[in-house]
């Protein structure tokens, strides 16, 4: 039985994610216990075949280089990163929520659901029927960031960042930001819907974001609210 909770960050490309999440995680194991950080890309799994196997799923989706991967079709991409979801949830999160108070991860997958929510000829009850099985976060934490402050942090944009695997084209600074800027509305969409922690990042430094994480977190703790 499960006894740990489940928080999990998202955001567009940019957003600081990984950074805020690991900080967080380190500051939830100083004051309320255990907590571990979990690298959604990570390969830290126990086993060597488990190991193994990831880095074939990690080689295929991320490691594409110049590839043409569009051509392989949506639902290519929808079921291979499906499937890391679902050994990433069963061999990772599931144990670690046994052991751990806090497990806390720098992405689910509800960035890819709102990306795949931008391609028109997909059907959007599949791809959310294709996550439905996966661990649902305690805690969903949304930080908020203009896709032009996002695009300034970053040095290089990927095919998939800019969106010039759907469909966006041009300099790929300017693509990033139309592109983000789609999927920041799909996310901010999703939050109302689930009553996300939103977090409004602007220019912020690591520690003010984290800070402000932190007592939204224990403020949403508070005994006798509801979740």
């Amino acid at each position: 039985m499960n006894k740990g909770r489940l928080v999990c960050f998202e955001g567009i490309d940019g957003s600081g994610k990984t950074t805020v999440a690991h900080r967080v995680a380190e500051a939830l194991g100083e004051k309320e216990g255990q907590a571990i950080f979990v690298e959604r890309r990570g390969l830290d799994y126990p086993e060597d075949y488990q190991r193994r196997r990831m880095r074939l799923f990690h080689e295929v989706i991320w490691e594409y280089g110049d590839d043409p991967i569009h051509e392989l079709g949506d639902l290519h991409s929808l079921y291979i990163m499906a499937g890391w979801f679902a050994v990433l949830d069963r061999c990772r999160i599931g144990p670690l929520l046994t052991r751990y108070d806090h497990v806390v991860i720098d992405n689910w997958y509800y960035k890819f659901v709102a990306r795949y929510a931008l391609k028109e000829e997909m059907n959007f009850q599949h791809v959310t029927d294709c996550f439905s099985h996966l661990t649902r976060p305690d805690k969903v934490v949304l930080l908020d960031v203009s896709p032009s402050v996002a695009a300034a942090r970053k040095d290089s944009f990927n095919l998939a960042e800019a969106g010039l695997l759907d469909g966006f084209d041009g300099d790929p600074k300017e693509s990033f930001i139309r592109y983000q800027t789609a999927v920041r509305l799909q996310l901010l969409t999703m939050a109302r819907q689930e009553d996300w922690l939103v977090i409004e990042t602007r220019s912020d430094s690591a520690d003010q974001v984290v800070e402000r994480v932190l007592e939204r977190l224990a403020a949403d703790d508070t005994p006798g609210k509801l979740k």
